[in-house]
């Protein structure tokens, strides 16, 4: 779902237009200007509690003497979220292992600077921000089966002053929704690790 089959979905949801066209008028000008608020709340929901946006990021480490070189991930990765749990991968030449890092705090991460790589890192991304200068044809780059879900919560906050019953409908539809994305998430795949290192 692009932003702009977002705006219709959420326009007939609503009750403002009837067709699949999206249509710029007085009754919808207030509307689609408060969409991108209520857009980027529902994004927000969706890939930190019901279906994570998973992306990656390639750190190039020389050695730099150091015992432990320090990442402030949000500072690296615009769109940093969380790490993934276990998902941090070491390529030496052709060789390729789950890599060992610790985290400190929440966002900074921990390598070991005498070893020299290319670590590619998982994560757990925030969507792009929709404004009001974003495009129809700019994708929502959710899931598409949490998409539904974006037009679902604009209507519950942007009807509530037409119909507050529907509104509330709405929204009970979008935490059902979300209820769902998150019990059927998985968790990706999981590997063992020897932390001797004896194999």
């Amino acid at each position: 779902m692009n932003w702009g089959e977002c705006q219709i979905a959420a326009l007939q949801k609503m009750f403002l237009i009837g067709g699949n066209t999206l249509e710029v008028n007085d009754s919808t000008k207030p509307y689609l200007a408060a969409m991108p608020q209520a857009a980027n709340e529902a994004l927000r929901m969706i890939a930190t509690v019901g279906r994570f946006v998973v992306r990656s990021y390639v750190i190039e480490q020389e050695v730099t003497g150091e015992r432990w070189c320090k990442y402030v991930l949000p500072d690296l990765i615009e769109d940093f979220y969380r790490l993934m749990p276990n998902s941090a991968v070491l390529e030496i030449g052709d060789n390729r292992a789950p890599a060992h890092y610790e985290i400190e705090g929440e966002h900074t991460l921990i390598l070991d600077g005498r070893k020299a790589g290319r670590y590619t890192l998982y994560y757990y991304a925030y969507p792009a921000t929709i404004t009001s200068s974003t495009t129809a044809d700019t994708p929502l780059n959710i899931p598409r089966e949490a998409e539904v879900l974006v037009p679902l919560y604009i209507a519950s906050q942007l009807y509530k002053d037409d119909d507050n019953s529907i509104a509330t409908i709405y929204r009970n539809e979008f935490e059902i929704g979300l209820e769902r994305l998150n019990n059927s998430a998985s968790s990706g795949a999981e590997r063992f690790v020897s932390a001797t290192g004896w194999w």
